[in-house]
């Protein structure tokens, strides 16, 4: 069984979280709305990024000191989707975009942190750093 990270970018306009990725109700919706993500972060399986994002999948250092937990302000979308996954959703925490290019990264994941500013790059102009953020978690 694999493990998957899900993200949803958001970024904070007037003290509220909106999300900035692009997302659309899944065709195959009936009774219950399932969302499709268009345009995702980090959308390639890769354990070892994910044991240096939140301590999934392995041990050694990560970008934050301890998992933050899904964010209580997040987005109403963010919520949704997130609790969509019920108990197979785990290891929930954020960084913001501001966190993102402050962190040295190791060569390994360059990658990463260079998809992640490409990403984030149009609303970077407008915005304060820290009123960007990456919400995400891992699946089972």
């Amino acid at each position: 069984m694999g493990c998957d990270i899900h993200t949803i970018c958001e970024r904070k306009i007037g003290g509220q979280w909106y999300p900035i990725n692009a997302w659309k109700l899944s065709e195959h919706s009936t009774d219950n709305p399932e969302w499709e993500q268009l345009q995702e972060l980090w959308d390639q399986r890769f354990y070892s990024f994910y044991t240096f994002l939140a301590g999934v999948r392995g041990e050694g250092p990560k970008i934050t000191a301890t998992t933050r937990g899904f964010p209580e302000d997040a987005s109403h979308l963010a919520r949704i989707i997130y609790e969509s996954w019920g108990c197979d959703a785990h290891t929930p925490s954020y960084i913001t975009f501001e966190e993102l290019m402050n962190y040295e990264f190791p060569l390994e994941f360059q990658s990463q942190k260079d998809e992640a500013i490409l990403h984030f790059d149009s609303h970077a102009a407008n915005t304060n750093r820290s009123s960007l953020r990456v919400v995400f978690w891992f699946d089972n």
